[in-house]
C-alpha cells in the first residue's frame, strides 16, 4: 500500500517539478518563452477542443480570483487605451458607439456622468485636460460656443443653486482677478451701448437699488462726490444733467410744472433775503443817525 502510494507520488511531483523548471525558464530565458507562446497562440486558435477548455477557465478564474480579475482589467485598459491612440479607424468607431449609446440609454448616460464628475474632482492632471479642452472648444467651435452659452442660460434660470456658485465664481474673481475685473467692465459699458433691454434693466436696476438700500445709497453719493472732484466728470456731467433736464422738460408736463414751481419758490426764497438784508442796512443806518444825535444831544447839554 505503501509503495503503490509513493509510486502515485512520485509522477505527481516530477510534474510539479517539471512546472517550477518551465515557470523559471518562462522568466529567464526569451527563446524560450516566445516559442510557449507561439506554441499556445497557435494551439488556441486551430484547436477548438483548447480553445474552448482555455474561455471556460479564464471565466472561472476571472470570477473567483480577485487578483487574477484585476490583472486581466488593468491589461485590457492599457491594451484599449494603446489601440485607441494608435488606430484611427478603432477610435472612430469607439466615439461613434459611445455617442450613440449615451443617447440611447439613460442608465449608461448616468452612469457617464457620474464617472466623469468623481474623475473630475479626484484626479487633478484629467481636471486641467478638461478645463483646457472646453476652453479651447469655445473658441474654435462656434456649436459649441452657442451650446454652451444656451446651458448656461438655462442652468441659471433654474437651477438656485448653480445661480449663487455663479454669483460667487464672478464676485470672487472681480475682486481677484485684475484680467478679469477689465474685460468685465469693457463687456459691461459695449453691452449698455449696444443692447437698449440691457440698458433700461441696468437704469431700473441702480434706481430700485438706490431707492431701497442706504448702503449702496451711501456709496453711489461718495462715489459722484469723489468723481465730482474730477474736472473732465464735472463738466460731463453737467453736460450730461443739461440734456437729462432739457429733454425732461420738453417732453414731460408733470416735470414741467414741478421744475416752473421750484423755480418760483427759489426767486421767492432769494428776494425774500435780498430784503432782509435791506432792511438790514437800513436799520444800521438809521441805528447811525440816532446814535449820532444822541452824541450831540449829550454835547450840547455838557456845554450848557
Amino acid at each position: 500500500m505503501k509503495r503503490r502510494l509513493r509510486v502515485t507520488q512520485k509522477p505527481l511531483q516530477r510534474k510539479e517539478n517539471q512546472k517550477q523548471k518551465e515557470r523559471q525558464l518562462y522568466t529567464l530565458d526569451e527563446a524560450f518563452k516566445t516559442k510557449k507562446k507561439t506554441y499556445a497562440t497557435s494551439t488556441y486558435q486551430n484547436n477548438p477542443d483548447v480553445r474552448q477548455r482555455r474561455i471556460l477557465h479564464n471565466r472561472k478564474s476571472y470570477r473567483e480570483k480577485d487578483a487574477y480579475r484585476q490583472i486581466k482589467k488593468d491589461c485590457m485598459k492599457m491594451y484599449v487605451s494603446q489601440k485607441y491612440k494608435q488606430n484611427e479607424s478603432y477610435r472612430q468607431k469607439k466615439i461613434l458607439f459611445v455617442t450613440n449609446h449615451y443617447k440611447r440609454s439613460e442608465l449608461y448616460q448616468q452612469k457617464q456622468k457620474l464617472y466623469v464628475v468623481n474623475r473630475y474632482r479626484k484626479n487633478e492632471l484629467y481636471r486641467l485636460r478638461q478645463k483646457a479642452y472646453v476652453v479651447r472648444s469655445y473658441r474654435e467651435n462656434e456649436n459649441f460656443k452657442k451650446r454652451q452659452k444656451a446651458y448656461v442660460v438655462e442652468n441659471y434660470s433654474q437651477n438656485e443653486k448653480f445661480k449663487k456658485r455663479q454669483k460667487a465664481y464672478v464676485v470672487q474673481s472681480y475682486r481677484e482677478n485684475e484680467h478679469f475685473k477689465k474685460r468685465q467692465k469693457a463687456y459691461v459699458v459695449q453691452h449698455y451701448r449696444d443692447n437698449e433691454v440691457y440698458k433700461q434693466r441696468q437704469k431700473q436696476y441702480v434706481i430700485n437699488n438706490y431707492r431701497d438700500s442706504e448702503s449702496y445709497r451711501q456709496r453711489q453719493r461718495s462715489y459722484i462726490v469723489q468723481r465730482y472732484k474730477n474736472k473732465e466728470f464735472r463738466l460731463r456731467h453737467r453736460e450730461t444733467m443739461r440734456q437729462i433736464m432739457s429733454k425732461n422738460y420738453n417732453n414731460n408736463e408733470r416735470f414741467r410744472r414741478a421744475h416752473n414751481f421750484r423755480c418760483a419758490l427759489n426767486i421767492k426764497r432769494k428776494y425774500r433775503q435780498m430784503n432782509r438784508q435791506t432792511d438790514y442796512v437800513q436799520s444800521n443806518a438809521d441805528n447811525s443817525l440816532i446814535n449820532e444825535a444822541i452824541s450831540n444831544f449829550r454835547s450840547n447839554i455838557k456845554h450848557g
